[in-house]
């Protein structure tokens, strides 16, 4: 009964962010059609991105799913045919918190325990609002899938492409270590600075710092790591 309700209740709300998320993605829309004509393809302020036009058509498409709410009825029809999906528990309620606090709405964060796609390629993967896994999944990987949550709360649909675009990267999830972070920091960049992997490998390694950290070197590494995960209350 209670995974019905909570089921019920996930499916409501996805209605209900359909209207209420449609302004600011037409808006993300409208702009980004202007963007083009107004200053050519060129960095992409809120992403830190070097635009061009195969980006601008790859966004453009996700863009347009974002403003007739295909994220929202592909999470529906998953709810209705999916009965595998349930609420976070306790654990994952806690790392939500002390690692994203409001940047990520929990409740509309849905897990899938026995997704047939994970157990194929033996991997976690996010479907917006969703962690998709089977079986279990250990707190750094979840924490590394919340960022994607993250950044389709902040961006929209158009996470997947670059999170596409950066697994095909030379750099891929290598963001090069601490040393390569601190330099970073040092030269005013910020967590939006790095591809979409990358951020999320940041985020999971600050993670396993911080539930680890026992001697001097971890904790002069984690001033560095919490200045990166400062980024991401810069875009809220």
């Amino acid at each position: 009964m209670g995974s019905l309700i909570s089921k019920l209740r996930s499916v409501a709300i996805r209605f209900l962010l359909i209207p209420s998320l449609f302004p600011v993605r037409l808006l993300r829309l409208i702009f980004h059609f202007l963007r083009p004509i107004l200053s050519g393809f060129v960095d992409i302020p809120q992403y830190k991105i070097k635009a061009n036009f195969i980006d601008w058509t790859g966004m453009t498409f996700f863009y347009i799913l974002d403003v007739f709410g295909i994220p929202e009825f592909y999470e529906i029809l998953n709810e209705l045919i999916n009965w595998n999906i349930r609420d976070y528990n306790q654990q994952e309620s806690k790392l939500i918190q002390q690692y994203f606090g409001k940047e990520v709405n929990e409740y509309s964060l849905r897990i899938n325990t026995s997704n047939r796609v994970a157990r194929f390629l033996k991997i976690a993967y996010v479907s917006f609002r969703q962690i998709n896994f089977h079986g279990n999944i250990r707190d750094d990987i979840f924490i590394h899938e919340l960022v994607h949550i993250w950044q389709f709360e902040k961006f929209g649909s158009i996470y997947i492409y670059f999170a596409w675009k950066a697994q095909l990267s030379d750099e891929g999830y290598d963001y090069g270590g601490i040393e390569e972070l601190r330099l970073a920091a040092n030269t005013g960049k910020k967590l939006y600075h790095f591809n979409f992997e990358q951020q999320a490998e940041i985020i999971q390694h600050y993670y396993l710092l911080n539930s680890k950290h026992s001697n001097r070197v971890a904790t002069h590494s984690m001033v560095v790591y919490d200045r990166m995960k400062q980024g991401m209350e810069d875009l809220a």
